[in-house]
């Protein structure tokens, strides 16, 4: 059962629905074989008292029988044979009940036998149904665990994700500024750092005068 249950989540689309699923069937037919093995006990229990009421019975039937020949006997040592033969007929009656009584035992015997052995397999099939009962709600507690695990991994992966994608938007941002700069600024940026003429006859104007010479080529 544990391998068909194993092949069955892994054909499921979502396993962790099948085995609330399972669990809700393995409750109901608990609930059912408790009610079934509630009536076979209780059968059980009549019959067991009925042969018990037959076993009795045949043995007080025997008794009376053992009663009644005695009585006779002892009417008949006293020689008085028509009372003695009255207690004799009793005996002989309360034998042949006894026989009845005795098809009756034979008869529920195995019908006792098989209730008790029907009992006893509920019993055990119950124990084993409870038993899986427990693995499967066992199985979905940890199916619950993993799921509940991946989904914060599931987010603090988004998390970092969304922190990576808004550094890579704010480099490019920075690139593209650079890039759209207009390509006139830019030369006026490079003019603007390229000395000028006038600029290097100052240079030159203050080499001479600090007593340097200036213009070697």
């Amino acid at each position: 059962m544990r391998a068909n249950v194993n092949a069955m989540l892994d054909r499921a689309e979502n396993p962790k629905i099948m085995l609330e699923q399972l669990v809700r069937d393995y409750t109901a037919n608990i609930t059912e074989a408790e009610r079934a093995l509630t009536l076979n006990v209780g059968t059980l229990r009549q019959a067991e008292d009925d042969l018990l009421r037959s076993k009795q019975e045949y043995e007080n039937l025997g008794a009376k029988a053992i009663q009644a020949s005695e009585t006779a006997d002892k009417f008949r040592a006293q020689g008085d044979a028509a009372t003695a033969e009255k207690f004799d007929n009793l005996a002989k009656m309360s034998l042949r009940q006894q026989v009845e009584i005795e098809t009756r035992i034979q008869d529920q015997l195995p019908i006792v036998k098989a209730q008790q052995q029907e009992a006893e397999q509920l019993k055990l099939g119950l124990a084993k149904m409870k038993e899986k009962l427990g693995d499967l709600r066992k199985q979905k507690d940890e199916m619950v665990s993993r799921i509940s695990v991946a989904q914060v991994a599931n987010a603090v992966g988004d998390t970092e994700d969304a922190l990576r994608k808004h550094e890579a938007m704010l480099l490019g941002k920075i690139e593209m500024a650079e890039i759209s700069t207009p390509v006139s600024a830019q030369f006026d940026m490079l003019e603007a750092a390229t000395p000028t003429e006038d600029d290097e006859i100052a240079a030159r104007f203050a080499a001479l005068k600090a007593g340097k010479s200036v213009g070697a080529i």
